[in-house]
């Protein structure tokens, strides 16, 4: 077996080589905590610290993939002594609850079998509800033998303060697109897609990867489509075609449609942002459409690309906080959109 490595984690490099010191000084924190954007490979990192933790011979913070504990992460991590802890997704709200937390007290509360700790990965720590974040606290501040924590969130403001104190925290930035799209060609996509699909994950690997899916299950391709829509909105003479549009997304055949229309918003949001900073950069989100963008930045004030950056923005931010009518959502946004139209450039 090729254990996991550092070196094979793009992005984030400073973050990586300080993990890898912390590892060598042979005192790494009992408890991290690292934070980032969703889909930016911070589970990754948080295996290989496991890996690393665990192996018997570390190399420079690698783990060597020789040893007992390495060759016991043969079958998908299935480690006596590594313990991986994730949200229950079977409900409409992922959740961690206090019956996940009291069974890994049960694990961790035994003597190690393979190495001489118990190492604990816990993905989207946030997701935690109150009665499990009070029961994990309790083992932070009284750890039965060697444990390490390695808690993973996206979103630490939803942690307990008191939780977050007991972490040394290990912030990582968004990554680079030309990192992302070198992710994408690793998983599978061709190159024209990575370079298209880098951009719009927006920092995220995830994201991109999310935003290919929903377009290939929706059979829309939802950059064109949101650059066709800014090109048709100055010219329409009723708002008809936009109620029509808005029924076609909202039965739009994705299996999500709440993704899709959320994702559709995002493309928008990138669209009009590559547009407001046209004349003073190169566009950033929609790079391979420059011609069409020039185009179309003349048919629109500063003024007016900010109106819809802020209709769009809300409408995103309604559809992903609550349980909302997508299709009411949907036709609201295209009706307030084209009351902004006697107010366009034309």
């Amino acid at each position: 077996m090729i254990a996991m490595q550092f070196e094979n984690i793009l992005g984030n490099k400073n973050k990586i080589l300080q993990i890898r010191r912390m590892i060598n000084s042979k005192k790494f924190p009992q408890n991290i905590l690292l934070t980032g954007l969703d889909g930016i490979g911070k589970i990754e990192i948080g295996k290989v610290i496991a890996e690393s933790l665990l192996c018997e011979n570390p190399n420079d913070g690698d783990p060597c993939g020789k040893c007992a504990s390495c060759r016991a992460f043969e079958n998908d991590f299935t480690h006596s002594d590594f313990h991986f802890v994730e949200p229950d997704i079977s409900k409409a709200n992922a959740v961690i609850k206090i019956d996940a937390i009291r069974k890994l007290q049960a694990e961790i509360a035994r003597s190690p079998i393979t190495s001489d700790r118990h190492v604990v990965l816990l993905d989207r720590a946030d997701t935690m509800n109150e009665a499990a974040q009070n029961a994990l606290l309790k083992t932070l501040e009284e750890p039965i033998g060697q444990v390490n924590f390695i808690l993973v969130s996206s979103v630490k403001s939803k942690l307990l303060q008191t939780i977050r104190s007991r972490c040394t925290p290990i912030n990582f930035a968004p990554l680079d697109s030309k990192d992302i799209e070198k992710i994408l060609l690793k998983i599978g996509m061709n190159k024209v897609e990575a370079e298209n699909f880098s951009s719009l994950g927006d920092g995220s690997v995830g994201h991109a990867v999310a935003i290919k899916k929903i377009c290939d299950e929706s059979k829309v391709d939802i950059r064109a489509d949101v650059l066709q829509f800014l090109n048709d909105l100055p010219s329409l003479k009723n708002e008809l075609p936009l109620f029509e549009r808005g029924k076609s997304m909202s039965e739009n055949l994705a299996e999500n449609k709440t993704q899709f229309i959320a994702a559709w918003l995002f493309c928008m949001k990138m669209l009009l942002t590559d547009l407001l900073f046209f004349e003073s950069r190169a566009p950033i989100y929609f790079s391979d459409f420059s011609i069409q963008l020039d185009s179309l930045r003349d048919k629109y004030t500063t003024e007016k690309l900010f109106t819809l950056l802020e209709i769009t923005t809300e409408t995103h931010r309604r559809i992903l906080s609550s349980n909302v009518n997508l299709r009411l959502a949907v036709e609201n946004f295209f009706l307030r959109s084209y009351m902004f139209k006697n107010y366009l450039r034309v």
